[in-house]
């Protein structure tokens, strides 16, 4: 059980990391025309739960919600345009 909690925060740390080094910033949450955009902490969720899917050590599930995020806007953004 710890050792599930410690890969899912150290998930939910590279995806945080990810956020930082990439905008320099962090984006807050915000509501904008009826809808609401979680910013940061839909990466940390994400994050977590790549981390907890990794499921090897605490330093890889670091390193899959940190590239596990870019992934997946990369897939989104694709997927957007055709």
């Amino acid at each position: 059980m710890l050792y599930s909690l410690s890969l899912i925060i150290c998930g939910a740390m590279g995806a945080f990391v990810k956020e930082t080094v990439d905008d320099n910033a962090i984006e807050l949450p915000k509501k904008f025309e009826g809808k609401l955009f979680l910013g940061f902490i839909g990466s940390i969720m994400i994050g977590a739960i790549l981390g907890y899917i990794v499921n090897n050590s605490p330093i890889t599930a670091f390193f899959g919600g940190y590239a596990g995020v870019g992934t997946l806007e990369k897939l989104l953004k694709n997927k957007s345009i055709k």
